[in-house]
């Protein structure tokens, strides 16, 4: 980059000057124009020629102007030489160098930016060096200008280098990325970096010599055994003894290496977490309300599988649960395991049906089931030697039926959610078996969970009343709650709402009617949901009037100080066992409130000092 300062800008002007200055000897002068144009491009048409170079003396009307000149060859094609700094206010002789002498030049353009002129502009060549004419088409000669190196020598151009500079002695050196006289090849940094070549092939790579060294893959018949692609390898070429020349062996019996297969059985279960009991589930108890694929730490989600090796089941080395192609937990093995129908169901003991619009999760009700086996199937008459219905093993279109322990086991793999900063987020579970020769066979039922998704509630509107004239009712604008949870994590939101009584926070003498106090029972609420609203509402643990609107329950903390199932949710309508369908928002979701405010008759004061709170539980 060129300094600003005027010294600098002379000194690099007169060093110009002086190289422009260096007289030509062969090439011949084909094209000239004295004319001085103060326009900042031009094109000049020049004798169909094999072009050398151009010179031409260029001066800038401000500060870092440049020039760059461009050969047009009958082709069509172009060369524009790289740019070069044109000096303020002064005349600066500037040479460009044709590197495709074997193309006919028809024109040069001179272009400039933003303000430069241009005078002298001369072409050099040789017209009658063109390769019908019996000419090599290449440059006849190079200026004989000459560059300083470090050491006090000078260096020419090169013909066959298209008139660069030849290199410095300090140039040469292996290692700078350019392949100097005597180099094979030179990589810079890279030199000395050793190829891997794969079996049976060759790669090469520039050494730290700067040499091209040719690097062999393993192959057959160099004496080492390459199990993935040998059956042997004893080193010689004789095709007749115990191994051939492709390695093989002459007579040999090769038993499949058999990939373990894992099959699910019955459906994969999630835990509680057993640090808060839910609306339903209890310590420690399978979330039955869980019907979208979300987590929190500490719950777990458990499988059960069946794994088959036809090698032996003992050449199974490994059970284990990824996520996202990470090894997070290892499956126990259930060696005493044995499939009938009374070990097959699930533990839900102490859990209610949870129904959701006549499908149901949870407990069959078997005093009352009456539901036979279809005729001819396994669980006509189960014994333990059958495998478990539920795992649906098939290999291709083969069913298979009977468990055979020799080649089968049964593995429950349990995965604990672990906290939010080593897992959050979309992720891929798998369950992958892994055999002594490190073959691995994964289960078919990919499934994508959504670890501690951020759970939010977007408010939008406020709980807001005007003057309000004691003995009145008064209407606040509408409010609207929304699931804003994290999103793709599906987490449905059971929605609450509970406050507090309201107080002026001024000393004023309020009273309404009888104390300083505005009484939660004064206010009301209407929420609408979808087909639902609070004038369907069930009134359980409340109560709402004829228009809808329901009382608010005290709480300042989530079950606290009683728990707010059945007592505290915004709509209480279409409830299944528990949850009432109407209150619950799926991602994107949103209820609409308006609140109600009877106020007594006397009532004096401005009752600032309160709280209603909006509460979301994820089911």
């Amino acid at each position: 980059m060129i300094n600003k300062t005027t010294k600098t800008l002379k000194v690099l002007a007169f060093l110009i000057m002086l190289v422009g200055m260096f007289a030509l000897t062969s090439a011949s002068l084909i094209y000239s124009n004295n004319a001085q144009y103060d326009d900042t491009s031009h094109d000049y048409d020049i004798p169909d020629s094999n072009v050398g170079y151009a010179t031409v003396m260029v001066r800038g009307a401000g500060y870092y102007q440049y020039a760059t000149l461009t050969f047009n060859y009958e082709s069509g094609t172009k060369y524009t030489a790289p740019l070069q700094n044109a000096v303020y206010n002064q005349w600066l002789k500037m040479s460009f160098i044709n590197p495709n002498t074997n193309l006919k030049v028809t024109s040069i353009t001179l272009t400039g930016s933003p303000a430069i002129y241009f005078k002298d502009v001369y072409v050099y060549g040789d017209i009658s060096d063109k390769e019908e004419d019996g000419g090599d088409g290449g440059v006849v000669s190079c200026p004989t200008d000459k560059k300083r190196c470090a050491d006090g020598s000078y260096v020419s151009r090169n013909v066959a280098l298209n008139c660069a500079f030849d290199l410095c002695p300090e140039e040469k050196i292996c290692g700078n990325g350019k392949i100097d006289l005597g180099e094979q090849c030179d990589e810079g940094e890279n030199n000395g970096i050793k190829c891997s070549a794969d079996y049976g092939s060759s790669c090469t790579y520039c050494s730290s010599d700067c040499e091209i060294i040719t690097v062999l893959g393993e192959y057959c018949g160099d004496g080492i055994l390459n199990t993935m692609y040998e059956r042997c390898d004893d080193g010689n070429r004789i095709n007749n003894d115990r191994c051939t020349n492709e390695c093989k062996k002459p007579f040999e019996v090769i038993v499949e290496d058999f990939e373990p297969l894992v099959w699910q059985c019955d459906s994969r279960v999630v835990y509680d977490d057993a640090t808060e009991p839910g609306r339903i589930s209890m310590h420690g108890t399978p979330l039955v309300e869980r019907i979208n694929n979300y987590a929190f730490e500490g719950e777990q989600i458990k499988w059960r599988v069946l794994v088959m090796d036809k090698n032996g089941i003992d050449k199974v080395k490994d059970v284990y649960i990824t996520v996202d192609g990470n090894i997070e937990a290892n499956c126990r093995r259930m060696n005493n395991y044995q499939y009938t129908p009374s070990n097959n169901d699930i533990d839900f003991s102490g859990i209610s049906l949870f129904n959701f619009g006549g499908g149901s999760i949870g407990l069959k009700d078997k005093e009352n089931e009456t539901q036979t086996p279809e005729e001819g199937t396994q669980e006509e008459n189960p014994t333990p030697d059958m495998i478990d219905p539920s795992c649906n093993a098939r290999i291709l279109e083969e069913k298979l039926t009977k468990f055979n322990p020799n080649t089968m086991a049964y593995y429950e793999c349990v995965l604990t959610v672990e906290t939010f900063e080593s897992m959050q987020g979309d992720s891929e579970v798998l369950i992958e078996a892994i055999d002594l020769d490190d073959v691995v066979g994964t289960m078919d039922e990919v499934e994508y969970w959504w670890f501690n998704p951020v759970i939010q509630l977007s408010i939008d509107g406020e709980v807001e009343f005007d003057e309000v004239r004691p003995g009145t009712s008064s209407y606040s604008r509408r409010v609207i709650i929304g699931n804003d949870a994290e999103y793709g994590s599906g987490v449905l939101l059971d929605m609450f709402i509970s406050g507090t009584d309201f107080y002026d926070s001024s000393s004023s003498g309020a009273k309404c009617p009888t104390t300083n106090k505005l009484d939660l029972s004064n206010f009301a609420y209407y929420a609408t949901n979808g087909a639902y609203s609070t004038k369907q509402d069930m009134e359980v643990g409340r109560t709402c009037d004829d228009e809808g609107y329901c009382s608010l329950n005290y709480g300042t903390g989530f079950n606290d100080p009683f728990r707010f199932y059945n007592r505290n949710e915004i709509i209480q309508a279409n409830n299944n066992y528990g949850y009432y369908f109407s209150n619950i928002l799926s991602p994107g979701a949103e209820m609409t409130l308006i609140f109600r405010l009877n106020l007594p008759e006397p009532c004096n004061g401005d009752f600032d000092t309160g709280q209603i709170y909006f509460w979301g539980e994820a089911i």
